[in-house]
């Protein structure tokens, strides 16, 4: 992101990052892997323990996916 406030952004409408202070630093900082799968940046969210809900729904939904 080209700023924190385009990040906080991005973070707001996606709503599966925790909103908490330290959660949010920790996920600006995380490494950018580029061509990384969208499961493999939602995994990466949650071995960081700062994914919600709907991000370990949509983890469930992209493995089952993967799965057929």
């Amino acid at each position: 992101f080209a700023s924190a406030a385009e990040a906080e952004y991005a973070r707001t409408h996606e709503q599966i990052i925790m909103s908490v202070t330290w959660a949010t630093l920790t996920w600006l900082y995380m490494e950018d892997v580029p061509g990384e799968s969208r499961l493999d940046y939602l995994k990466r969210l949650r071995d960081a323990h700062i994914l919600k809900a709907a991000g370990f729904a949509e983890i469930k939904a992209l493995e089952k996916e993967e799965s057929k």
